[in-house]
């Protein structure tokens, strides 16, 4: 393939045209993670092996994984890209289909839900509760449901985390969608409700079931992934959309995320990127079959190359044995030329008798002929008969015309009365208009005369109070100028004031957000310390402050286990050298959630275990794991130098704990490195599709507990958080000074962030109550307008007055008569207007009748024109006729003496035919006995053809040509040099040859021809998705510009699809040019916030989802910007019907309006000692 052409960099906006490209970007493969098989029963069916656990939820069946995946992708691609058509073809008048709507999400054992049902409105959701209520919880069941994996929902790596903790049992989630409209999916099986469950346990495979609007299982097996698959494209549902479905996580790297990776969320929201994908695969295909296609081709050259030869060969055979024809047929034609001669003087001869004898006949039909044409007398009558019917015919023909003309000339009398008419009506309209124009004159006149005495009325005594009232009038309007401008200018500064203030405020809240975290820090040190002076004391309490307890419990009732229990696995860890402390960071993320678990070998040990945990009120805390005895696993390190593992920087003495943290956290293939330049080096590859882990490594862990890695061909990063737990191996006495002063050093810097806080604050009151004077100066400039405004409505009433009542004492001239006069000339003149179209009406339909009578008469006068013509045509023939009579009969006494002397010339004619017949007979006999003597029993006893012959003037033509052909087949004997003669072996050879040669080519052209359709349509793909993807962009940009102009503020989306960013323009001032922005990471959180949701609005607003779920939307926003955010996400969702909106947020929502077509959800309050996901892990981490 010849290298893409490269274009200059272009930055786009939304309202430009794209270029279009040559060719799409290479596709980026995606990794599926997932961690649960779909079937069979977790009753039954032993617990699988842990690389079974972190399985793909959907994954394909064994034996054919490549052709699904392929074959998936290709659908999910072929959904999408029609997804994509059909927004940008979309009507607005389109009706609405609540097809794929969220009826309600069940769930029992899930996550901190024990049992919850919660139904939704079909509009507009809020689900409101503290942190810690399960908000979190209703998204991921809607997630998992709808084919999310369980890591997908930052909940969990797999799906048992899921589960409840402390229950042992099997976890459901369901979700029951609409089923009803035009887009419904297989309403005929499931009815107008479609439920979606899934079933889990902690272990063991997870099972998905499709049931119908009457509770009956429709899918299950494993067609139920396909099955769901086709429901959720049938419905339009896309959950891995994270416009569609956004959660935390999402919502939080999106807010922060920069133009790369804002770009990247463009593509998979809007699905341009799976189409991409498609459409990459397919140039891949393209340019495999065009490289094989040339690959054959140069092949070919071998297959022509013989086949040339061959054909050659043959060619030299095949002139050999057409030599010895050539000579026997010369030799043939040589007896024949004389027979050749002999029959062209007999075929002279039988001509002139052929000849003679049609001279014959023609002389004796002419005689014939001139006989009867003398004699004949028919004609004359028949033209007799025709001149008397033509001659009455005329007759009658003149009679209808006269009488045709006299209807003619009565209607066109008819037609000039009415016309007469016409022009009457139209002299009486001219006549009313030269009355009407003097009528007007004379009204004008009477007009200017009152005019002039309105005037003088004014000039005189009412003059004066007049002119007072205009001048305090102008006076007033002075005065509402100046106030107007006063008040302009007391609002500017009022404006300005409040855009410090706010970045004021946000300072404060910044500064209150660090004196919190430098608190938070203060304190998680402070008891860091405490707990390492607890674990001097105690060594179990690393993992856990009831450890210690419960192994004395454990030891006492030995006697109730079948097997010892094991644990806690972290007092059977060491690290395998001191110098791995500098690793505690990535240890205590890969091993620290396990080391205070404890393994037993089966359930009924575990109950015994867990009643024991439960005595000491522990049992919340502590993980028991059921795990069979087995030897210790044999692992095999990654391929690669420099690669540490995590298993080799611990020694576990204990095999059960061995292979729980090889099953559990994959030691044996997470990799440890002291950077991230180290990390991506030695733990990534880079091929065609994009980065990749090396073979053998699933995560990489950096020094400072942050993880990196490679996702769908890109390398990410995530940070780790602050590690306060008790390194393995580590004496706690030793480190119980180092975290006094790091304690020590956090509480000062807490102290001086509590500072910098009272700082901000004073500014921020000093700033507020300024605001406040600015704000009472505003309302007196106010209100001095207002009064200005009243006192130029009282003056300009008062000059109103005054010059209405000058006015009532002018004597005016009465213009009334006149002005009926002219309104009655208008009417007269209408009337006669409508005479003249009664006369126009009454013209046409008289020129309509006289037109058929026109025509009849103009018929009659043609016919009658025709049959005098021919009336002299038939006289004219009967004097020819006589004439030639009288001609005929001279001309046939001519006739026959020509005749006496043609049949003496055919005698003399018969007698040379008859001896040129008996010459040739005696050639041919003598030709035909040579030819026999030379060709012997092969010749079939017919003469060479004619063609042959005619070749040769003469025998000595041919003589010659007979002595060249021996000489030629003397040297073609002399070329072949004692080689194959035989024309049948050489012709068979060559045809082989060809065949080769031929299939070899058909090949070839096939696949190029499959490799330029594939690329043509490659093309015509991409092209499509171009003109799609601008009408995104410029449908996205209007929308962001409008959310935020309903803020006062402007912005605009840059999309530069060259290098792949997506920039953004803020403008806080939408009247302000000068406070445009740039750079948006400058601006404040809240702002940041509000901007960055508009542009997840817009991207939104071009999505077919039923359906939108939005979680922690309004994270880091102000009191400002969340309510117009607030009111802005419930317009967008009253304005699009056909939509469902379910927005997630612990914030208030007392500024809500009210209405039926919103809901609030309000979740309970955390229980008492309940705790979320990342609390329960920052204490789990503390405790130890």
């Amino acid at each position: 393939m010849p290298p893409r052409r490269k274009r200059a960099k272009t930055a786009q906006t939304a309202d430009e045209d794209e270029e279009l490209e040559e060719e799409p970007a290479s596709p980026i493969e995606e990794e599926a993670h997932d961690d649960d098989p779909e079937d069979g029963d977790t009753a039954d069916v032993p617990p699988p092996p842990a690389d079974d656990e972190e399985m793909e939820a959907f994954a394909p069946p064994a034996g054919d994984e490549s052709e699904d995946e392929s074959s998936d992708d290709d659908a999910a691609a072929d959904a999408a890209e029609a997804r994509l058509m059909k927004r940008v073809n979309r009507s607005e008048t389109e009706g609405a289909s609540s097809a794929g709507l969220i009826h309600c999400i069940s769930m029992e054992r899930f996550m901190c839900h024990e049992k919850l049902d919660m139904h939704f409105n079909r509009r507009i959701n809020f689900i409101n509760g503290a942190n810690g209520s399960g908000k979190s919880a209703i998204l991921a069941a809607l997630q998992i449901c709808l084919g999310a994996s369980a890591k997908s929902t930052h909940r969990g790596n797999r799906m048992g985390d899921l589960v409840q903790e402390g229950y042992d049992g099997q976890a459901s989630v369901k979700v029951v969608l609409v089923n009803e409209g035009t887009d419904a999916a297989r309403p005929e099986i499931y009815g107008d409700k479609i439920t979606i469950e899934r079933k889990f346990s902690r272990r063991g495979p997870a099972k998905l079931l499709l049931l119908g609007a009457d509770g009956q299982v429709k899918s299950k097996g494993k067609d139920v992934k396909k099955e769901l698959r086709y429901i959720l494209d049938a419905l339009k549902v896309s959950v891995d959309n994270p416009v569609c479905v956004l959660d935390q996580e999402n919502s939080k790297h999106f807010i922060r995320g920069k133009a790369r990776e804002k770009y990247k969320f463009f593509l998979k929201a809007t699905e341009i990127d799976d189409v991409q994908q498609r459409i990459a695969r397919v140039n891949q295909a393209a340019s495999k079959c065009l490289s094989d296609a040339e690959h054959q081709r140069s092949r070919l050259e071998g297959f022509a190359r013989l086949y040339m030869q061959a054909r050659d060969e043959y060619d030299e055979v095949r002139r050999l044995a057409m030599y010895d024809e050539e000579i026997k047929n010369l030799k043939v034609t040589i007896a024949w030329v004389s027979v050749r001669g002999a029959e062209r003087a007999t075929d002279a001869a039988r001509a002139k008798l052929d000849d003679a004898r049609e001279r014959i006949a023609g002389l004796e039909a002419q005689v014939k002929e001139l006989e009867a044409a003398a004699t004949r007398q028919d004609d004359m009558g028949a033209l007799e008969e025709r001149l008397t019917a033509l001659q009455k015919d005329i007759a009658s023909c003149t009679t209808a015309t006269r009488e045709a003309n006299v209807e003619v000339a009565t209607q066109q009398k008819a037609v000039k009365a009415a016309q007469k008419k016409e022009t009457h009506e139209r002299g009486r309209i001219r006549g009313f208009e030269k009355e009407k124009a003097q009528l007007v004159k004379d009204l004008s006149a009477k007009r200017k005369e009152n005019a002039k005495r309105t005037a003088a009325q004014r000039d005189g005594a009412q003059a004066a109070a007049v002119k007072r009232l205009a001048d305090a009038t102008a006076a007033a309007e002075k005065t509402l100028e100046d106030a107007g401008a006063a008040l302009d200018d007391a609002e500017k500064e009022h404006r300005d004031a409040r855009g410090g203030l706010g970045e004021l405020g946000e300072a404060e809240r910044e500064a209150q957000a660090a004196s919190r975290d430098a608190r938070d820090h203060a304190n998680s040190e402070a008891h860091h310390a405490r707990t390492l002076e607890h674990v001097a004391s105690s060594p179990l309490a690393a993992f856990g402050d009831y450890q210690e307890r419960l192994s004395a419990e454990v030891r006492k009732a030995a006697r109730s286990f079948t097997a010892p229990p094991v644990g806690p696995v972290g007092s059977r860890v060491k690290l395998a050298a001191a110098k791995h402390k500098r690793w505690a960071a990535p240890l205590d993320k890969v091993v620290g959630k396990h080391l205070g678990s404890w393994i037993v070998t089966n359930k009924d040990d575990r109950e015994v275990l867990v009643r024991i945990a439960r005595k000491l009120r522990c049992d919340t805390k502590v993980t028991v794991v059921v795990q069979k005895p087995r030897p210790r696993h044999a692992v095999r390190a990654p391929q690669g130098d420099g690669l540490v593992t995590v298993h080799s920087l611990l020694t576990v003495d204990d095999d059960q704990c061995f292979n729980l943290l090889v099953d559990l956290a994959k030691i044996e293939s997470t990799c440890v490195f002291p950077n991230k330049d180290d990390a991506e080096r030695l733990g990534l590859t880079k091929g065609a599709d994009g980065w990749a882990h090396a073979p053998g490594v699933t995560s990489l862990l950096l020094i400072d507990g942050a993880e990196t890695g490679a996702r769908n061909g890109n390398i990410y990063v995530k940070q780790g958080g602050r590690v306060k737990n008790v390194a393995l191996g580590v004496d706690a006495s030793k480190e119980i000074p180092a975290a006094k002063r790091a304690a020590k050093e956090a509480e000062a810097v807490s102290k001086k962030a509590d500072q910098d806080l009272r700082a901000a604050r004073a500014a921020w009151e000093r700033a507020e109550k300024a605001d406040r004077d600015l704000a009472r100066k505003r309302d007196l400039a106010a209100r001095a307008k207002t009064t200005a405004e009243r006192k130029v409505r009282d003056a300009k009433n008062a000059a109103r007055e005054a010059t209405a009542k000058a006015d009532e004492e002018v004597q005016l001239e009465d213009t009334a008569g006149i002005e009926e006069e002219i309104d009655e000339v208008d009417k007269e003149t209408r009337e006669a207007e409508a005479g003249v179209e009664a006369a126009k009406a009454e013209i046409a339909s008289e020129k309509q009748k006289l037109q058929p009578l026109e025509a009849a008469r103009d018929a009659h006068q043609q016919r009658n024109a025709a049959m005098a013509k021919e009336v002299e045509q038939v006289e004219t023939d009967m004097s020819s006729v006589i004439d030639g009579q009288r001609k005929a009969s001279k001309m046939s006494e001519k006739a026959k003496a020509k005749l006496g002397d043609a049949a003496r010339s055919v005698q003399g004619h018969e007698e040379a035919v008859k001896a040129e017949e008996e010459r040739r007979d005696t050639t041919i006999d003598k030709a035909t006995r040579f030819t026999r003597k030379l060709l012997g029993d092969d010749w079939d006893g017919r003469r060479p053809p004619d063609a042959q012959i005619k070749k040769y003037r003469n025998e000595e033509a041919v003589n010659a040509a007979l002595e060249q052909a021996e000489k030629n087949k003397q040297k073609a004997v002399e070329r072949r040099g004692g080689k194959e003669t035989d024309p049948a072996v050489a012709k068979a050879k060559m045809e082989r040859a060809h065949i080769a040669y031929t299939e070899k080519e058909a090949g070839c052209k096939q696949i190029e021809k499959e490799g330029h359709a594939l690329r043509a349509d490659a093309k015509k793909r991409y092209s499509r998705l171009t003109r799609i993807r601008g009408h995104i962009c410029r449908s996205s940009n209007r929308t962001f510009d409008d959310i935020l102009n309903k803020k006062g503020s402007a912005g605009q989306l840059t999309f530069d699809h060259d290098e792949k960013l997506l920039g953004m323009t803020y403008q806080k001032d939408n009247q302000d040019e000068s406070s445009q922005i740039e750079n948006i990471q400058s601006l404040s959180g809240g702002e940041r916030s509000f901007s960055t949701l508009a542009m997840l609005i817009a991207l939104g607003a071009t999505i077919e989802c039923p359906f939108r779920v939005m979680d922690e939307f309004d994270v880091f926003m102000d009191q400002v910007s969340r309510k117009v955010a607030m009111r802005e996400l419930v317009d967008m969702a009253k304005e699009m019907k056909d939509r469902q909106f379910i927005f997630i947020t612990p914030q208030d929502l007392s500024s809500l309006p009210a209405s039926s077509l919103i809901k609030v959800i309000k979740m309970r309050a955390p229980m008492r000692g309940q705790q979320t996901i990342e609390g329960a892990f920052a204490a789990g981490r503390a405790r130890g």
